[in-house]
C-alpha cells in the first residue's frame, strides 16, 4: 500500500466542518454525509483564476475515475473579486466549465480561514476519520495527488482494482518539462495595480490619461478616460486604450461589461492584429475588423496564445464605454523533456 504519499509522519489535523458557505446545488452536506461514501478531496478554487482553471481537467478526470469507488470531490469557490460572490454568476461559470461535482460558495471566506488557505488552488485530501492526510498548493503534482487518492481508497479496500495514474494532459505537465519565468499577475484596480502614470490615482474618480509611451514590463499604460476602483478600472471615454509589455506565451484577462451589453475589445500585439495561430480561445479574427473579443459576463478571457515564449507588447482598445479590467495573468511556454525534443526534431 502506497502510504508514503499520505504524509504518515506529519501531525494529522482534523478537517473543519463544511459550514458557512452556500451549496450551489442547494443540497447542504456535512463531513459526516460525505464520509458515509468515502474520502473527500476538497479543492479551494476561483473560476477567474488561471491556475485553478488549468487544474480542472485533472479534478474532473479524478471524479470520473474514483467517485464510483467512494471519493467525493467538493469545490470550495472562494472568490477573489466581488462578482465571484454572486451564486448565479458562479453557477453559470461552473456549468460553462462542465464541473460535475458539488460546489460550495465560500463568499465570506469562512472555510478559507478555517482551513488556513493562502493561495488558489489548494487541495486537501481528507480520510473518513476526518483527518487531513494530504495537501497540495498550486498547479502540478497531479500524479502524486492521484497516487494519494488511490492510497486512501485502498486503506479501506486493500484489493481494490484502480486504473493507472493519468498520463500528463499537457506537455508542460510532464516530468522534466521546462517552465520559463513569466510576468507576475498584473492587477488593474486602484489597490494593487501597477499603473504607469505620474498622476496620483484616486478611487472612483475619472482620470483623463495620455499614454506616456513607457516600456517597463508588467506596467499598465492608459490612454483616454478611465475610472479606477479598488478591484477594477473602467473605461468611461470615447477613445482610449490600455497597453503593457509582458513575458509569456499565453495572456489571459479577467474582464466584465459594466453596461450588461457585450463590449467589443480590439487586441493588437506588437502593433498588429492577432493572427489565427496567436489568437486565444475567446478571440475572433476577422478580415475586416481585425482581432477582438466580446466581453460580456465577468470571467477570465483567453486573449493570446503564442506558439513561442517571448516578450510582447499588447494594446487593448475598447469600442464602447463600460469595459471593466480586473487582472491579467500569464502562462509560460513549456518545453518537453530533452528526449522528446529530439523526437520532435527527427520528425
Amino acid at each position: 500500500m502506497m502510504t508514503d504519499v499520505l504524509h504518515p509522519d506529519r501531525a494529522l489535523l482534523r478537517a473543519p466542518e463544511l459550514t458557512g458557505g452556500l451549496w450551489l446545488d442547494e443540497t447542504p452536506r456535512s463531513l459526516r454525509d460525505v464520509f458515509a461514501h468515502g474520502p473527500l478531496l476538497l479543492d479551494f478554487w476561483d473560476f477567474s483564476c488561471v491556475n485553478c482553471v488549468r487544474t480542472l481537467p485533472y479534478r474532473i478526470a479524478w471524479h470520473e475515475r474514483y467517485h464510483p469507488h467512494g471519493l467525493t470531490i467538493v469545490g470550495v469557490h472562494t472568490p477573489e473579486f466581488a462578482f465571484g460572490r454572486d451564486p448565479d454568476v458562479v453557477r453559470r461559470a461552473a456549468d460553462d466549465l462542465d464541473i460535475p461535482y458539488p460546489i460550495i460558495l465560500d463568499a465570506d471566506r469562512t472555510l478559507w480561514y478555517a482551513y488556513t488557505v493562502k493561495a488558489w488552488p489548494t487541495l486537501f485530501l481528507i480520510d473518513q476519520a476526518g483527518r487531513i492526510r494530504y495537501t497540495h498548493v498550486g498547479e502540478g503534482g497531479y500524479a502524486a495527488t492521484e497516487r494519494a487518492i488511490q492510497a486512501l481508497l485502498r486503506e479501506k479496500h486493500s484489493n481494490l482494482e484502480l486504473p493507472d495514474v493519468l498520463p500528463p494532459l499537457r506537455p508542460g505537465d510532464r516530468e522534466g518539462a521546462v517552465c520559463y519565468p513569466t510576468t507576475p499577475e498584473l492587477y488593474a484596480g486602484w489597490a494593487h495595480g501597477r499603473l504607469g502614470h505620474a498622476e496620483d490615482w484616486e478611487r472612483d474618480v475619472v482620470h483623463h490619461f495620455t499614454d506616456p509611451l513607457g516600456n517597463e514590463e508588467g506596467v499598465l499604460y492608459f490612454q483616454g478616460a478611465w475610472r479606477p476602483t479598488v478591484e477594477y478600472t473602467e473605461f468611461v471615454g470615447e477613445e482610449g486604450h490600455v497597453r503593457f509589455l509582458y513575458r509569456a506565451a499565453e495572456l489571459n484577462a479577467v474582464m466584465a461589461s459594466r453596461t450588461g451589453e457585450p463590449i467589443r475589445l480590439f487586441i493588437l500585439q506588437n502593433g498588429e492584429p492577432l493572427h489565427f495561430a496567436d489568437a486565444g480561445e475567446d478571440v475572433i479574427v476577422d478580415a475586416d475588423y481585425g482581432s477582438y473579443v466580446l466581453v460580456r459576463e465577468p470571467r477570465m478571457y483567453n486573449l493570446v496564445n503564442n506558439p513561442d515564449y517571448g516578450v510582447y507588447e499588447v494594446r487593448l482598445v475598447p469600442a464602447q464605454r463600460g469595459l471593466a479590467l480586473y487582472a491579467f495573468s500569464f502562462v509560460p511556454c513549456t518545453r518537453p523533456v530533452p528526449n522528446e525534443l529530439d523526437d520532435e526534431v527527427d520528425v
